[in-house]
């Protein structure tokens, strides 16, 4: 069997103009873990990141502390997350023409959303429904959700085919591909299971392993490299 190691990017810039950059704390999150892999003596055979800066940063950070020789880093589109900006451009009027009370929240300014977990969920939770029942969005530039789905589970099969028993595989990606890989593994919903994304902490590791059978899951995100550390603020979400 493979074990794939579905690591989170640390935080990235949320709210700013460009989200997808490392923020200092991210910077120190994939340093953290990259130690802790190299306190334990934890190697790998094969790393894989998506294509986004933060997945690539994240890699970097955490490849140059591992023990022992370091793989090149292969870029795998399969891993990269959702155009998160994209679907809230596509789906965002539907969601506040269907809910008035948080069009009223946003009337006066739309960053608010950005500055509110609360509120943020609440639109977030209504664009991902409306994302994933409009299957023929007929908008090309933007994935389906269904595409989505789609190529996070060929990305995972493709690991688990062209890799020899006991392999130990790094994937440096983002929360939503990591719920859907849960959701895959376990068979749940697949928009239940993005929900998931919320509760899983910036470099993350969850530990999946492959077998001829199947996927399954050996360990959920585990941040106890960053409680050790000793710094509260090391412990993100966002």
């Amino acid at each position: 069997m493979a074990f794939i190691h579905l690591i989170r990017h640390g935080q990235a810039s949320f709210g700013s103009a460009n989200y997808d950059c490392l923020s200092p704390i991210g910077h120190r999150q994939g340093q953290v873990l990259g130690e802790h892999f190299s306190s334990i003596g934890q190697g790998f055979d094969v790393c894989i990141a998506g294509e986004m800066d933060r997945q690539q940063k994240t890699a970097h950070e955490v490849m140059q502390r591992l023990p022992g020789q370091v793989p090149e880093l292969v870029t795998d589109a399969a891993f990269n997350e959702y155009d998160s900006d994209g679907i809230f451009k596509a789906f965002m009027p539907s969601v506040l023409q269907d809910d008035p009370g948080l069009a009223e929240l946003l009337k006066d300014d739309f960053r608010v959303m950005y500055r509110d977990k609360a509120i943020f969920q609440r639109a977030f939770v209504n664009v991902v429904r409306h994302w994933s029942e409009d299957a023929e969005h007929g908008l090309p530039e933007l994935e389906t959700w269904d595409a989505f789905i789609g190529r996070v589970q060929a990305g995972l099969h493709q690991i688990r085919d062209a890799h020899e028993r006991k392999a130990q595989v790094a994937v440096f990606t983002s929360g939503g591909a990591i719920s859907i890989a849960l959701g895959i593994v376990l068979g749940l919903n697949s928009r239940d299971a993005l929900l998931l994304s919320w509760g899983i902490a910036n470099a993350s590791v969850t530990e999946l392993y492959a077998s001829g059978t199947g996927l399954f899951l050996n360990g959920f995100n585990n941040f106890t490299h960053l409680k050790l550390a000793g710094d509260s603020t090391l412990v993100t979400y966002r």
